[in-house]
């Protein structure tokens, strides 16, 4: 599909010497702590599928994940009594992918730039159970190649609006020569909620009008969380 992200399917870690001595066979740099990538395609059976061939080649890419949701959905409720009014929008998606681009850059410790604090988890002997490869200045084994590694679940359900008013009764706002007069506060963006580990999943929607590039956060600042108040008079 257009913008599907197309990468290595990845296969946790290697923490053995036993492992390593299989995982070499198909990745001869590989080294303790480093990425086991599957060897999915390359050759064909008698009915045509894909099966593995020994060799990890660019044959080996696969879909990874999808930008496009397979649904979005928003609620909008209201409610009114005694002169208190209440309004809330909720919007959300479900079965999209954001290519988290952030992590994809700060995970790579052969690159001398900024990181995120999550690398300090990276492999070490006494360190196995971690998604996060071996500090490696010469990476033999290419661990930053695109992978599912940096593709997580972007559905979220966003508390996008919620405003609450009070209309002072119409006795009171005559004597003032006013016929309406309405007091209100609202917020907006002011819950998230979301597996995704990035800054902001509706990002993954609306960062790119490019299709191929759809759903790729490249670390866009997240929308900002409003609250504000007000006064409506009507004369």
């Amino acid at each position: 599909p257009v913008g599907a992200f197309w990468g290595y399917q990845t296969n946790g870690l290697v923490n053995t010497t036993d492992q390593l001595a299989e995982v070499q066979k198909l990745q001869p740099n590989a080294g303790l702590g480093d990425f086991i990538f599957n060897d999915i395609a390359g050759a064909k059976d008698a009915g045509g599928n894909d099966i593995p061939d020994g060799r990890l080649t660019d044959a080996d890419k696969t879909m990874i994940g999808k930008p496009l949701p397979d649904f979005e959905y928003g609620i909008n409720l209201g409610a009114g009594f005694k002169g208190i009014d209440l309004a809330v929008v909720f919007v959300g998606t479900q079965g999209n992918d954001i290519f988290n681009a952030m992590r994809y850059f700060t995970y790579d410790l052969a690159d001398v730039t900024n990181k995120t604090k999550d690398v300090l988890n990276y492999w070490r002997p006494d360190n196995t159970n971690t998604s996060i490869p071996r500090v490696n200045g010469n990476d033999k084994n290419d661990n930053k190649r695109i992978s599912d590694m940096y593709v997580e679940d972007g559905s979220y359900l966003r508390l996008k609006t919620l405003q609450i008013g009070y209309t002072l009764p119409v006795k009171l706002t005559t004597k003032i020569y006013v016929q309406k007069l309405r007091l209100f506060l609202s917020a907006q963006n002011l819950l998230t909620f979301t597996n995704y580990s990035g800054a902001d999943p509706e990002i993954g929607q609306i960062s790119s009008t490019n299709y191929l590039s759809r759903g790729v956060d490249i670390g866009t600042y997240p929308q900002a969380r409003v609250l504000s108040g007000g006064i409506s008079i009507t004369l």
